[in-house]
């Protein structure tokens, strides 16, 4: 048997997850000693990726911002550093392939031993490797009969960077002594596709947590908004992070005036959709055949959607005379729901609440669930979603009873839709047809038999039964009865 083979092309994606646990001590002796922590914020960057064949090696770098009461009392600030590597294993990573990773601190925590605090943060490492696959696949046989069908894959075409810097300056009425904390983060709002091509728009913020000339805690909240046009290619996620940052404290004797300088990055990663023609079935004129089917999964990128969501809960705090600030200090989404049209979300975002009272600085840690629902036109029962969540900007205001907290959390997913299919590789001849002698064959066909299979059964090509009963072009939705009239 003479048969032609033809070798494909794939873009194939997999998803590799891993939590790393980072830890680092610091030594505060120098920095007057520490009495109490009040709230520890931890935040992962991505630092590289290395593709190697069957892994990947991964580093990144924690950013642990510590507010705590120091030796004598008094509130102080500090951001330390701690880099990590971690080696993801799959046969999806290939030396030559593309990437798309991401990190999110799931968890954060502190023990204190004297002037010793250890800073430790659980890290969640996302990445989708994509590699090339090529398979040799059956593309004709001579005089018999290919039922041909679409594949769908995935292709990752590449990313784009756009890089922007963001600056603004505001007086801030009085003068500052030093900065307690100086928290940045981004955040994409929109991605709208129009006639070909992709607008963006965000905005970067930043939070400076400062102490003034009489002692006072202040908090100052400056946003930058951006916007962005890129060429659209295919199917594209889009993502903001902060390449370096910085808080400038300038001015007169009298009042002093605080600048954020900020460089933005922008990545656009694009990806195409393939469909590819292959053989999903065979018929032999004279005998049954053998097939060797390799299959294949993949899960097609539909695109991204966001929505912001205002949440709020109440605190309760005894004897509180002021809020000095509310710092979001972990952010768990418990789990997703794709549905017909949305993506329900739900999830347990985590306040350090820090107050002034009469003998110092205290806090309170509130946790508050939500639960929301991100609209996708597209989206169905069956599909994929993976899940992001920010907190924009938080806000304490005492009570009677306490304090009201409220908060804005924006919510993203990735949707994809999972797809499978299968290609011959190898065809073999199997037992030869029988041939009773009847002229006429009849066949009772139940509702849902489609035409190869009945043709498989009557033991004729499906182009010769189609001919006779051209009712079979569909599946069929009742009980038939199918006839092939044989030459003698």
């Amino acid at each position: 048997m003479d048969t032609e083979y033809r070798e494909y092309s794939f873009g194939i994606g997999g998803d590799l997850r891993e939590q790393v646990t980072v830890e680092t001590s610091v030594n505060t002796a120098e920095r007057g000693g520490i009495s109490a922590v009040l709230s520890l914020e931890a935040e992962a960057k991505l630092l590289g990726v290395e593709m190697m064949q069957g892994e990947a090696l991964l580093s990144g770098k924690v950013n642990y911002r510590l507010l705590y009461a120091d030796a004598a009392g008094k509130l102080c600030g500090l951001d330390y550093f701690k880099d990590f590597e971690t080696r993801l294993v799959s046969d999806d990573v290939t030396a030559d392939g593309k990437w798309d990773a991401t990190l999110s601190v799931i968890d954060c925590g502190c023990d204190l031993q004297g002037d010793t605090v250890t800073l430790g943060a659980v890290v969640d490492v996302s990445l989708r490797a994509y590699r090339e696959c090529k398979m040799r696949a059956v593309a004709a046989i001579p005089d018999a009969e290919l039922l041909t069908g679409r594949l769908e894959t995935e292709r990752f075409v590449g990313k784009r960077e756009f890089l922007s810097d963001l600056a603004k300056e505001e007086s801030v009425g009085c003068l500052v002594k030093k900065v307690l904390l100086f928290d940045t983060q981004a955040a994409v709002l929109s991605s709208e596709e129009k006639e070909g091509t992709l607008f963006i728009s965000g905005e970067a913020r930043a939070v400076v947590l400062y102490l003034t000339e009489e002692d006072a805690v202040e908090e100052k909240t400056f946003v930058l908004p951006f916007a962005q046009e890129a060429e659209t290619r295919g199917k594209n996620a889009v993502s903001a992070t902060l390449k370096n940052a910085r808080v400038v404290i300038s001015g007169d004797e009298s009042v002093s005036a605080v600048e954020v300088e900020m460089t933005l990055s922008l990545t656009v990663s694009d990806l195409e959709a393939e469909s590819v023609e292959v053989a999903k079935d065979v018929c032999l004129p004279a005998s049954e055949a053998i097939l060797t089917k390799e299959s294949l999964c993949a899960d097609i990128f539909l695109g991204e959607t966001r929505k912001k969501e205002a949440v709020s809960f109440s605190l309760s705090i005894d004897g509180a005379d002021e809020i000095l600030v509310v710092r979001p200090v972990g952010l768990a989404v418990a789990g997703s729901e794709v549905k017909d049209g949305s993506v329900r979300v739900e999830g347990v975002a985590f306040f350090d609440v820090v107050y002034r009272k009469e003998d110092g600085y205290f806090s309170a840690q509130g946790e508050l669930p939500f639960v929301s629902e991100l609209p996708f036109a597209e989206a169905k029962r069956s599909d994929k979603a993976k899940v992001r969540a920010d907190v924009l900007g938080a806000r304490g205001m005492l009570t009677s009873s306490g304090a009201d907290i409220a908060a804005e959390l924006l919510l993203t997913a990735d949707i994809a839709r999972p797809t499978e299919g299968a290609m011959i590789t190898e065809v073999s001849e199997g037992a030869a047809r029988e041939d009773d002698g009847a002229g006429i064959s009849v066949y009772f066909a139940e509702a849902g038999e489609e035409l190869w299979g009945i043709a498989r059964n009557m033991g004729v090509l499906p182009s010769a039964l189609l001919r006779a009963n051209p009712f079979l072009a569909e599946p069929l939705t009742e009980a038939k009865k199918v006839l092939i009239f044989r030459s003698k």
